[in-house]
C-alpha cells in the first residue's frame, strides 16, 4: 500500500472451496536473484517494478455496413489463443445504416517473454438486412513472434562491507567523537588546504600557515603527542588517508600537534594542533588546514564495501560474456569501467553462472546516493546479442548532530565581565547616604576590620537566617529584613545621610531572641570590612557587587533539525539545569536560541569564577549530541590595598578582650621598627608596601 514490498512474501494458492492447495515463498530483498519468467511453484514472474513481460494492449474494431440496405449486427465474437469473448453487448450502436459504421475497444495484456512468441486475434462478424439472407465477415490480427529468444542473459548485484552487513543496511556512525573519554586513534584525508578553509567546532584549535602553507600534492607530516613523542611521520598525498598514531603502545593524550613541511626543502609549510582528550568537540568531516577528520577510534565515515555482479545464461543457448560496464555515481563524480577482465569465466552453458567482484570506498557520513548500475552483453553462437541492465543504490543516512554553545556575560553597562574593575578604592567616603551589607552569619570572633570591637554575641551568636534590624543613634530603624546566609541588607536615611553611629541587632526570625549586636561607624569603613554576621559591599556609588548578565548560546551546526533537551550549569558548588530558560528548544538547521540569567559579582574579591555550561540535543535519529563551553571572570586585583585593609589572615587566637583604647587613626605608613614581641619572626628589613 505504500514503501518497498517487505524483504519476503509468502503466497497461498487454493481451490474455490478455499482448501489450501500450495504455500510458495518469494525472496523480495534483493538480496537474492530474482527474475522475469521465474517460475515459483504454480506461479511465475511476470514483473519487478518498471521491468515487465506484460504490455497493454487496445484493441480497436471497427463494423461498416459496406452493403445497399441497413443492417443489424446480431454477433461480434473475439478469439485470442485458447480464449473466446461475444462482445456484441460492448456495441453502442447494432443498427447500421448503408455506410455507417461502429466501433467498440477492448484491454488486453501482451506477454513478450514467452518462447512461443506472437499472438492471434480473430474477430467474426454477422449482421441481418431487413430481408434475404444474412451476411457475415471474419478478420485475423496478428503479432508476430519476438526476436528469438534463445539467447537471454541476467545480471543481480549484491554488496556486503567487510562483516557481511548488506551495504543498504549500513547505519552511519554518530559524528561526535568526544564522548568524554581520550581518543586511542584518529584518522585524517590529506586536503592539502590552508588555514582558512578550516571548519571545525574547537574554539581553541590552532592553525598556522607558513610560506604560502602546504599546496602541493604531497606532503611529510610530523606529528607528536602533549608529552612530544612522535606518533607519526609519514609522506602524504592529497586524497590519501592516514591514521594517527602509526605504531602501537603510543597514546595521542590530550592533543596532537602536527607540522606539515614540503617533502623537497622540509621547510615547515603549516603547523596544527587538534585537541583529542575527548573533552573538547571533535566531529567526524571536520576540517583542520589541511586535512580532514575521517575516523576516530571505531567511528569512521569511510567504508570498504564489496560489489559482487553474478552472471547468469538464462536462455536456451550458450553465450559468450564480451561485456561488463560498470557506471557509478558519487560525490566524487561518476566513473565508468569495463570489468570483463574480472569476469571468472566468460563462457556460460544454459543455466550456468559466474560473477565478479570489486571492492569500492564509500563515505557514508554524507546524506548522498552511491548508485551503481551495470550492463551485461553477450553474444550466442548464431543470431542477435542480447543484454541485460541492473542498478544498485546506496542511500547514506547520516546521524548528524551538531550542537554548539557559547557564553558571553556582560554588566548593566555592557562591559565585558573580564573587564569589569574593582573600585578605585576600598575607603568609603563621609557623609554616606546608603551601605549594603552580606549577611554572613559570622560571630563577632569573625569581625575583621579598623574599628574597635563594638561586636558582641548572645545565645550562640547568628543562625542561618536571622532578622537584621539597624537603628540610628535615636533609635529610628532605618533597616529591617529577615535574610538567610549570602543576602544583602542595605541601610539608608529617609532624609540627609546617614548617622555617624549604626546600631544594627541580629534576631532569632523566630521568637526575637537577640543574637548579636553591632556598633558600626559610617565615618570609617572599607569595602569587604566584615562586622560579625555583616560583610560591607557598597557605600554610596562604591560597591563589591556588580549585577551581571551570563547569556549562552545554542547554534544547530549540523544538517538535521534537533530538540535541545538540557543546559546544564556549574559554577562553584552550584549545579542547575537551565532548560526552562531556553528561548526555544526546537532547532532547524541553522538556527539558533539563548538562555540568559542573572548574577551578582564580587569585584572586591581576589578570585576567580569559572562557569561551565553543557548543552545536549537530540536529532531525529535519536543519537544525541553535545557541547561544553566555560567562561571564566578573573578579578584584577588593586595595585595597593586601601589603608584600613586588614591583613590577608586573622590571628588564629583572637584577644579574649578588646582594646580599651581603639588607635585614633590606622597608620598610614609602616612601622619603621619591627614590634617588639611579634608573633612571628619580624623581617630584618621594614616591608616596602603596606601588608596585602
Amino acid at each position: 500500500s505504500g514503501g518497498p514490498l517487505p524483504e519476503g512474501l509468502v503466497c497461498t494458492v487454493g481451490d474455490d472451496e478455499g482448501k489450501l492447495k500450495q504455500t510458495v515463498e518469494i525472496n523480495t530483498s534483493g538480496s537474492q536473484g530474482l527474475f522475469l519468467q521465474d517460475i515459483f511453484g504454480s506461479l511465475k514472474m511476470k514483473s519487478c517494478d518498471e521491468k515487465s513481460c506484460l504490455f497493454p494492449l487496445t484493441y480497436t474494431y471497427t463494423l461498416r455496413n459496406i452493403g445497399s440496405t441497413p443492417m443489424e449486427i446480431t454477433e461480434v465474437e473475439r478469439t485470442r489463443s485458447d480464449s473466446t469473448k461475444d462482445l456484441l453487448a460492448l456495441l453502442p450502436d447494432v443498427t447500421l445504416e448503408e455506410d455507417a459504421f461502429v466501433s467498440v475497444n477492448e484491454e488486453d495484456l501482451f506477454d513478450i517473454c514467452e518462447e512461443e512468441g506472437g499472438e492471434v486475434t480473430t474477430l467474426s462478424v454477422e449482421a441481418d438486412p431487413p430481408e434475404g439472407l444474412p451476411c457475415f465477415d471474419e478478420f485475423s490480427y496478428v503479432i508476430p513472434p519476438s526476436a528469438d529468444p534463445g539467447c537471454r542473459v541476467r545480471v543481480d548485484i549484491t554488496c556486503e562491507d567487510e562483516e557481511g552487513t548488506d551495504c543498504t543496511k549500513i547505519e552511519s556512525p554518530p559524528l561526535q567523537c568526544n564522548d568524554g573519554e581520550e581518543i586511542e586513534s584518529i584518522s585524517f584525508t590529506f586536503v592539502g588546504g590552508s588555514c582558512e578553509e578550516s571548519k571545525n567546532t574547537q574554539d581553541d584549535d590552532e592553525c598556522l600557515d607558513f610560506n604560502g602553507g602546504p599546496l602541493f600534492e604531497e606532503s611529510r607530516f610530523v606529528c607528536v603527542n602533549a608529552n612530544l613523542i612522535k606518533i607519526f611521520d609519514d609522506t602524504v598525498r592529497v586524497g590519501m588517508q592516514f591514521t594517527i598514531p602509526s605504531t602501537t603502545g603510543v597514546s595521542l593524550t590530550d592533543n596532537i600537534m602536527c607540522d606539515v613541511l614540503n617533502v623537497e626543502d622540509g621547510i615547515k609549510r603549516q603547523f596544527l594542533k587538534i585537541d583529542t582528550s575527548g573533552q573538547k568537540a571533535l566531529y567526524l568531516r571536520d576540517v583542520y588546514g589541511s586535512v580532514q577528520l575521517e575516523s576516530c577510534d571505531d567511528r569512521s565515515c569511510i567504508v570498504t564495501v564489496d560489489y559482487t555482479y553474478m552472471l547468469e545464461n538464462v536462455g536456451s543457448n550458450d553465450m559468450e560474456i564480451t561485456e561488463l560496464l560498470r557506471e557509478r555515481g558519487s560525490i566524487t563524480g561518476t566513473t565508468s569501467e569495463d570489468l570483463i577482465n574480472l569476469v571468472q569465466d566468460t563462457t556460460l552453458a544454459v543455466g550456468e553462472t559466474t560473477e565478479a567482484k570489486e571492492s569500492e570506498v564509500v563515505d557514508i557520513c554524507i546524506d548522498l546516493e552511491v548508485i551503481t548500475n551495470v550492463r551485461v552483453e553477450a553474444d550466442p553462437p548464431s543470431g542477435a546479442p542480447c543484454f541485460d541492465i541492473e542498478e544498485y543504490v546506496i542511500q547514506p543516512d547520516p546521524k548528524e548532530c551538531r550542537v554548539f554553545v557559547d557564553i558571553t556575560c556582560v554588566d548593566e553597562d555592557n562591559t565585558n565581565c573580564d573587564d569589569i574593575p574593582p573600585p578605585p578604592s576600598f575607603q568609603c567616603d563621609d557623609n554616606l547616604d546608603a551601605v549594603t551589607f552580606t549577611y554572613l552569619g559570622g560571630k563577632c570572633s569573625q569581625s575583621f576590620n579598623s574599628q574597635k570591637n563594638n561586636c558582641e554575641d548572645f545565645n550562640g551568636g547568628p543562625l542561618i537566617s536571622s532578622s537584621v534590624q539597624c537603628r540610628d543613634i535615636d533609635g529610628t530603624i532605618l533597616s529591617q529584613s529577615v535574610v538567610t546566609l549570602d543576602e544583602a541588607i542595605t541601610v539608608k536615611s529617609s532624609s540627609g545621610p546617614l548617622p555617624k553611629i549604626l546600631s544594627c541587632v541580629i534576631s532569632d526570625s523566630g521568637d526575637g531572641t537577640v543574637l548579636q549586636s553591632l556598633q558600626i561607624d559610617t565615618t570609617e569603613l572599607s569595602l569587604i570590612d566584615t562586622y560579625g554576621s555583616l560583610r560591607l559591599e557598597s557605600c554610596d556609588e562604591k560597591s563589591c557587587i556588580v549585577p551581571i548578565t551570563y547569556t549562552y548560546t545554542i547554534e544547530n551546526i549540523g544538517s538535521n533539525p534537533m530538540d535541545v533537551t538540557e543546559l546544564v550549569r556549574v559554577r562553584g558548588i552550584s549545579t542547575e539545569d537551565l532548560i526552562g530558560l531556553v528561548d526555544d528548544t526546537s532547532l532547524d538547521a541553522g538556527e539558533e536560541t539563548f538562555a540568559q540569567e542573572t548574577e551578582e559579582l564580587d569585584v572586591c574579591a581576589k578570585d576567580s569564577f569559572l562557569t561551565t555550561v553543557r548543552v545536549e540535543a537530540d536529532p531525529p535519529s535519536g543519537i544525541p549530541c553535545f557541547d561544553d563551553e566555560s567562561y571564566e571572570i578573573k578579578i584584577n586585583p588593586l595595585s595597593t590595598s586601601p589603608p584600613t585593609e586588614p591583613p590577608t589572615e586573622p590571628p588564629t587566637e583572637p584577644p579574649t578582650e578588646p582594646p580599651t583604647e581603639p588607635p585614633t587613626e590606622p597608620p598610614t605608613e609602616p612601622p619603621t621598627e619591627p614590634p617588639t614581641e611579634p608573633p612571628t619572626e619580624p623581617p630584618t628589613e621594614p616591608p616596602t608596601e603596606p601588608p596585602t
